[in-house]
């Protein structure tokens, strides 16, 4: 791989953090990993309890409720997280772990042994679908509600038709369904 210039590395072996204007203000982009996670920790100096001041940028315009635990600090993030994390927890346990590796074996197997693939509605939804129902314990079959509702989503912006990738074709294109309309995926 060719070599790729940093254009942080001067302030990252300084002090790590590089203060940045944006929308009037100035905020720190902090550079080192192990200072994001001690920042992470930190929550009286990088305090999260601003709401719709979390995300950069500031999502005041586009939402009327705060985000929860997101924005919020202890002792009431701890509310909050003591309420959901036991969902994220299920994620590291080895029988979630091994179904979830088996729906993707299963997925990949099928979608190997055919000719063509509509990715988004016969692999990425089905497999984003029922891993969530490994992770939140709930029956597989809730996977048909929850593709249902994404499905309107995965629509092409410029046609009725989903996006393809053909397994059979010589340099990987992806077509749209447009009237001309492809784009190489490499």
């Amino acid at each position: 791989m060719e070599h790729v210039p940093d254009p942080f590395r001067e302030a990252r072996a300084k002090d790590g953090v590089l203060r940045c204007p944006f929308q009037g203000e100035t905020l720190p982009m902090i550079l080192r990993h192990a200072d994001v996670r001690e920042a992470a920790k930190d929550w009286q100096k990088f305090s999260s309890d601003a709401p719709f001041r979390v995300p950069i940028p500031s999502e005041e315009a586009v939402r009327s409720m705060r985000q929860l635990p997101i924005e919020t600090n202890p002792p009431e993030h701890g509310e909050y997280r003591a309420l959901v994390e036991p969902f994220f927890q299920r994620a590291k346990q080895p029988e979630v772990i091994a179904k979830v590796e088996a729906l993707i074996d299963e997925l990949l197997t099928t979608a190997l042994a055919r000719e063509s693939l509509e990715v988004v509605s016969e692999f990425a939804l089905p497999a984003q679908s029922r891993a969530l129902t490994y992770l939140l314990n709930v029956p597989e079959r809730e996977a048909d509600v929850n593709r249902s509702k994404s499905s309107a989503s995965s629509r092409c912006p410029r046609s009725p038709a989903r996006l393809r990738i053909c397994s059979t074709c010589p340099n990987a294109r992806r077509t749209c369904g447009s009237a001309g309309a492809s784009m190489s995926s490499r």
